[in-house]
C-alpha cells in the first residue's frame, strides 16, 4: 500500500483539505500503516520523533523502525487486534531513529475496517515518552537508594556497638537494637517496659528530669551519663544521647543512642585514685590529705571544735631499708600502714606523705583522747613485725598539733612536723605536742634558713682564723678556719644557728665548699706574703654529709690545684660521731685524702662515743681535746687526770694532741707540764680575719706568761 497523489491531496484516508491540514499539523505523531506493515503515510510529528524524512518513511516496513527486541510483541498485539476486529489498543515500543538512536514511544493503535468487514489499515498516534522513561528511571533509582539506605541503616543498627532505643512519651522502651543483648544480655523480644526500671536508683531522678525536659522540646537533643543494669546484675556506666522524634510518625518516640563507657569511667576512676593515693600502701597521699586538712580546719573554725594532726615517722627506717633491702622496707611500710588504719577510727584519715612519713588526721576528739591515740599508735608499731625475711623491730616519733580555729591545713601540717622534729631531738620513740614556743623556734629556723640562702647567693660568707700553737716553741703550727655570716648590715654573726639549719637543709655541703675555697685562698696568700713564717696548713671543719658526698674528694683536689697548694697544706676536722657513722665509701675517700697528704683531726675529743676502736680504724693524725676538760685544769683534779690520759694516749698511738679552749696562763702551764704538744684558745690568739693574721702573736703571749718555758 503506497501513498497516491490523490491521498496526498486528500489526506491519508481521503477527504477534505481541512482533514489534511489537521493531520499534517497535529501536535501528536500520526502514522497510517497497512495490515501488511507498510507505512502508508506519516505526519510531520512522526518525522520529528523518528528523525526520519517523510519520504524515507513512506513505503518502509514498520518492523524496520521497531527495536528488534520488541518486534515479536508488536506482532502479537496486531494479531490480537485483528481477531477482535475494529479494536484499539495502546502499546509502548522502542523505535529506531534515523540517526541510530533509540526512542521510547507510546502507540495508540486503531484498526480501520473495510466495507467488507476486514481490516484495511492501522492508524497509530505516536508519542515520544523519553521524559516519562527518565522520570521512571529516576524514581526507580530513588527507590533503590531508599531500599539500600534502609538496608544499610538496619545493618548499622544491628552491628552497632551502641544500643539504639526508642522510648515513647510514657517512658516505655518500645524498641532496642540487637546490641542490647550483646552488651547487657537483654533478650531481643523483651520490650514495653519503663526505662527507669533499668536505671541505678541514684541516677533515676536525674534521668527522669532530663527525659521530661526533652519531651517539651521537639527535635531537641540531650545528653546524660547514668548507670544501667545488665542481665548479670552488674551496673554499667553509659553515655546517652537522646533526640525527641515524637512528631515523626515513623518513630513516635525519643531515640536514645546508649554507649557503654564503663571502661572509660573505670579508667578515669583509676587515674583519679592514683592521683590521690599512695601506690604502695593505698593510703591517701599528700594531695588528698591537703584537701581533707583544708576542710577539717575550716569546719573547726566554723563549729568551734578542734582537730588534731599526728605526724608519724619511723625511727631509723633508713638503717632497716639499707640493711634488709628496699623490698623488705616496702613490706614494712605496708604493714605499718595496715596497723595505723586498724588502730584509728573509720572517720579518721591515715595518709602517707612519702618515705617513712605517715599522718593521722583526727576530728571531734578531746586532747587527752588524741594523746591516748598517739600512745596506742606508738605501742602498735613497736610490736615486732613478722616479714618474709625475718622479724623487724621499729619505733616511731610522733609530732602532734591541734587546731581550734582556721589555722589552715598547711600550717597545721607544718606545726606537726615541727613537733616531730622536737620528738626526734629528744631521742626518738616518743611523741611531742606543738606549742607556741616551738612555733617561735620554727619561725626563727625559717628566718635563719632564708638568711643562709641569701648569704650564699650574695657571697656573704666569710672566714676568721685562729692559730693552733706549738706549746714548746710558740710557733703557729697551723690555723683553723672558722666560718662567719655577714648580715645585711655587714655585721658578722657566729655560725651556731646557721650551721644547725645548714645541716638540716643540706646546705652544709655548699657552705663547706665556700669555707674550703676561702681557707685555701688565704693559705696561698700567706705563702706568698709570709714565706717561711706562714702556717704549715689550714684546717677546716667537715660534716658527715660533706664526707659522704661523692663529689667531696674531686672538689678538694680541684680547689687545691686552683690555688696551687699541696694536699699537705690542708687539714680536715670532724667530730667523733662523724667518724663512728662513716660508711665504706667515706672511709675510702678519707684514706685517699690521707694518702695524698691531707691531715685528719678528730674535733671535740672526749664528748662523743670515745671508742678507741675508731682511732685504729680511721686514718687520724690529730685529736683535739674538748675545751670542757681544759676548763677545769688547775681547779679540778678529775679533768687534769683525763687530760694527762689523753696526752699519754696520743703519745702511745703517735697522734698529735691539741688542747682546745686555753684561756688562762694556769691552764697553759698544766698542759706544758703534761707534755701536750699543741694548744688553741683565746689566750693564744682570738679568731681574726685572714688579712690580719699575725703568725707571731702566740709566741709573744707565751713569752709574757709566768709559765715560761716549763717544757723544753
Amino acid at each position: 500500500m503506497t501513498m497516491s497523489s490523490s491521498e496526498s491531496e486528500g489526506g491519508p484516508l481521503g477527504g477534505s483539505d481541512v482533514f489534511q491540514l489537521a493531520f499534517e499539523h497535529a501536535p501528536i505523531g500520526i502514522v497510517v500503516v497497512t495490515v501488511e506493515g507498510e507505512i502508508r503515510w506519516a505526519n510531520r510529528a512522526v518525522s520529528e520523533i523518528l528523525r526520519r524524512s517523510r519520504d524515507s518513511l513512506a513505503g518502509m516496513d514498520w518492523q524496520e523502525i521497531v527495536h528488534a527486541d520488541d518486534i515479536d510483541l508488536d506482532r502479537l498485539d496486531l494479531e490480537k487486534a485483528m481477531v477482535l476486529g475494529g479494536s484499539s489498543y495502546t502499546i509502548e515500543r522502542r523505535c529506531l531513529r534515523g540517526d541510530g538512536t533509540v526512542v521510547p514511544t507510546q502507540l495508540d493503535v486503531s484498526v480501520l475496517m473495510g466495507k467488507d468487514g476486514t481490516a484495511d489499515a492501522l492508524v497509530a498516534h505516536v508519542q515520544d515518552i523519553t521524559d516519562r522513561y527518565d522520570t521512571l528511571a529516576q524514581l526507580a533509582a530513588a527507590h533503590d537508594e531508599v531500599v539500600a539506605t534502609q538496608k544499610r541503616s538496619a545493618a548499622l543498627v544491628e552491628r552497632s556497638s551502641d544500643i539504639i532505643c526508642i522510648i515513647d512519651v510514657h517512658g516505655m522502651i518500645t524498641y532496642h537494637s540487637p546490641a542490647a543483648e550483646r552488651l547487657l544480655g537483654w533478650p531481643a523480644g523483651i520490650v514495653d517496659f519503663p526505662f527507669v526500671d533499668i536505671v541505678h536508683p541514684a541516677d533515676r531522678s536525674m534521668l527522669v528530669n532530663e527525659f521530661r525536659a526533652l519531651l517539651r522540646e521537639p527535635s531537641n537533643t540531650a545528653t546524660a551519663e547514668a548507670r544501667i543494669i545488665a542481665a548479670s546484675g552488674d551496673w554499667r556506666h553509659v553515655e546517652i544521647v537522646a533526640t525527641n522524634r515524637i512528631a515523626d510518625p515513623a518513630v513516635s518516640g525519643v531515640v536514645a543512642n546508649v554507649r557503654d563507657v564503663s571502661d572509660r569511667v573505670e579508667a578515669a576512676a583509676r587515674i583519679t585514685w592514683q592521683a590521690f593515693h599512695d601506690p604502695l600502701t593505698g593510703l591517701p597521699n599528700r594531695a588528698l590529705l591537703t584537701d581533707r586538712l583544708t576542710m577539717a580546719t575550716e569546719r573547726a573554725g566554723r563549729m568551734g571544735t578542734r582537730c588534731a594532726l599526728l605526724f608519724i615517722d619511723l625511727d631509723r627506717f633508713k638503717v632497716i631499708n639499707d640493711s634488709l633491702g628496699h623490698e623488705t622496707g616496702d613490706q614494712l611500710l605496708v604493714e605499718v600502714a595496715r596497723r595505723l588504719t586498724t588502730t584509728v577510727r573509720s572517720s579518721d584519715t591515715v595518709a602517707r606523705l612519702g618515705g617513712d612519713e605517715f599522718v593521722v588526721l583526727v576530728e571531734g576528739s578531746r586532747d587527752d583522747e588524741v594523746l591516748a591515740l598517739a600512745d596506742r599508735l606508738s605501742r602498735v608499731i613497736a610490736t615486732p613485725i613478722e616479714l618474709p625475711h625475718g622479724t623487724v623491730n621499729t619505733t616511731t616519733s610522733i609530732g602532734i598539733a591541734f587546731a581550734s580555729d582556721q589555722i589552715g591545713g598547711s600550717n597545721l601540717l607544718r606545726d606537726a612536723d615541727t613537733a616531730l622534729y622536737r620528738a626526734k631531738e629528744k631521742g626518738r620513740n616518743r611523741f611531742h605536742v606543738f606549742t607556741d614556743s616551738l612555733r617561735a623556734a620554727a619561725l626563727r629556723r625559717a628566718e635563719v634558713d632564708r638568711g643562709l640562702r641569701s648569704a650564699l647567693g650574695d657571697e656573704r660568707l666569710r672566714i676568721h682564723v685562729q692559730p693552733i700553737v706549738d706549746l714548746a716553741t710558740g710557733e703557729s703550727a697551723w690555723v683553723e678556719a672558722l666560718v662567719r655570716f655577714e648580715d645585711d648590715n655587714a655585721n658578722l654573726e657566729l655560725p651556731g644557728e646557721y650551721l644547725e639549719v645548714a645541716e638540716e637543709s643540706g646546705l652544709i655541703v655548699q657552705v663547706g665548699q665556700v669555707v674550703v675555697d676561702l681557707a685555701c685562698e688565704a693559705m696561698a696568700r700567706w705563702r706568698r706574703d709570709l714565706g717561711e713564717r706562714a702556717p704549715r696548713r689550714v684546717a677546716v671543719n667537715v660534716s658527715a654529709r660533706e664526707l659522704a658526698s661523692p663529689g667531696f674528694l674531686p672538689f678538694l683536689l680541684s680547689v687545691l690545684s686552683r690555688h696551687e697548694l699541696d694536699p699537705s697544706s690542708l687539714a680536715l676536722e670532724f667530730t667523733e660521731s662523724t667518724v663512728i657513722g662513716a660508711d665504706r665509701h667515706t672511709l675510702r675517700a678519707v684514706s685517699r685524702l690521707k694518702d695524698l697528704g691531707v691531715s685528719m683531726s678528730v674535733d671535740d675529743f672526749g664528748t662523743g662515743y670515745s671508742s678507741l676502736a675508731y682511732l685504729k680504724r680511721f686514718p687520724i693524725n690529730t685529736v683535739k681535746l674538748d675545751r670542757t676538760f681544759v676548763a677545769g685544769l688547775g681547779t679540778d683534779q678529775s679533768d687534769a687526770e683525763i687530760v694527762r690520759a689523753v696526752v699519754s694516749l696520743g703519745d702511745a698511738l703517735a697522734l698529735a694532741v691539741v688542747a682546745e679552749g686555753i684561756e688562762t696562763a694556769a691552764q697553759l702551764q698544766v698542759l706544758q707540764e703534761f707534755g701536750c704538744t699543741y694548744g688553741q684558745g683565746f689566750l693564744l690568739g682570738t679568731p681574726i680575719a685572714p688579712e690580719f693574721f699575725d703568725p707571731d702573736v702566740a709566741s709573744k703571749v707565751i713569752a709574757d706568761t709566768k709559765a715560761g718555758w716549763a717544757v723544753s
